[in-house]
């Protein structure tokens, strides 16, 4: 498995089309509005990075990092779009790609947010160290200090 940080371009946003198809039929938006952002949010303030996991030259999980939108505090950030190809799952990848975002963020940042589209990854989150929030913009939130 490869992590990398990537800039967004149009030619990734080409290569997500699959994800976001499945992303779209299992219920979830998140990647079709990474697809619909593209040229607001371009993950490219000091601080932000956008993440995939390939395996094998191929596209398995992404995941980004911003300045939180909604926070009102540029020390704290936001971590966007996690997602996983379903035939990828269950190896590690998820946890990889938040790991990098968490290590990414670290320098730039004081805390970590992140708003669940799924109340099943819940779970996932508490083990990554991540705490319950009670913002109305994030379910979830991780101190960086």
């Amino acid at each position: 498995m490869k992590i990398e940080s990537v800039p967004m371009s149009r030619s990734l946003l080409r290569e997500l089309a699959p994800l976001a198809a499945e992303s779209e039929a299992a219920g979830l938006g998140g990647l079709s509005r990474l697809q619909a952002e593209q040229t607001e949010n371009l993950y490219q303030l000091p601080g932000e990075a956008f993440f995939t996991a390939r395996i094998s030259g191929e596209l398995a999980g992404i995941c980004g990092l911003n300045v939180c939108p909604y926070a009102g505090d540029p020390s704290v950030a936001r971590l966007r779009r996690l997602y996983v190809a379903q035939q990828f799952r269950r190896q590690g990848i998820g946890r990889a790609l938040v790991a990098a975002v968490i290590q990414a963020a670290r320098p730039h940042f004081r805390e970590l947010t992140v708003r669940m589209g799924n109340p099943s990854a819940a779970p996932f989150f508490a083990a990554m160290g991540f705490e319950e929030s009670p913002s109305d913009f994030a379910s979830h939130r991780l101190p960086l200090g």
